[in-house]
């Protein structure tokens, strides 16, 4: 997903008149949740979901917008374009903000946490096995998270993991 906001990214920054500054934060999650209750599998779920928060910033105004992302480069751009488009209209009727202070140093970060998670169905099925005649309740969790920030003067941040976890009680 990093490579895709990038080239987002690009194309908007090419777009900019006169002194704006584009700012994007992405958020991007891609997890599965169980519930269980009385030894049994009570709820599941999957929660596939990416935002991309975007700030415009003309002289001492700023304004900001955030919108889903579909995961379709084209689709998104269109988007994004859309975004940009509506902040640039209102900008103007936004006041000065006097405590506005942003970075003037682009800089570079870059943390890919990559850990090798259980197959959920293999990982609840032995659980649900181990705790037979038992009441198991707890829940479950597993996933992968993503987080990012560029701006138009050449910040690049990106960070992003993947872990699992179990909040049980057996009786």
């Amino acid at each position: 997903m990093r490579e895709v906001l990038d080239r987002l990214l690009e194309g908007l920054c090419t777009g900019l008149r006169g002194d704006e500054r584009l700012l994007a934060n992405y958020q991007g999650e891609s997890s599965d949740f169980v519930r269980l209750g009385r030894g049994r599998i009570r709820q599941a779920g999957r929660v596939v979901q990416h935002y991309l928060d975007l700030e415009l910033v003309e002289g001492r105004r700023h304004l900001a917008s955030r919108l889903p992302l579909a995961g379709e480069p084209e689709t998104d751009a269109e988007r994004a374009a859309a975004a940009l488009s509506t902040l640039r209209d209102g900008i103007a009727q936004v006041p000065e903000d006097p405590y506005l202070n942003l970075p003037d140093d682009g800089g570079e970060s870059r943390r890919e946490l990559e850990a090798e998670l259980p197959d959920p169905e293999e990982a609840l099925s032995r659980l649900l096995d181990l705790a037979k005649g038992l009441d198991l309740v707890g829940h479950w969790a597993s996933g992968s998270m993503e987080y990012g920030f560029a701006d138009s003067r050449g910040a690049r941040h990106w960070h992003s993991g993947r872990s699992f976890n179990l909040d049980w009680s057996c009786y």
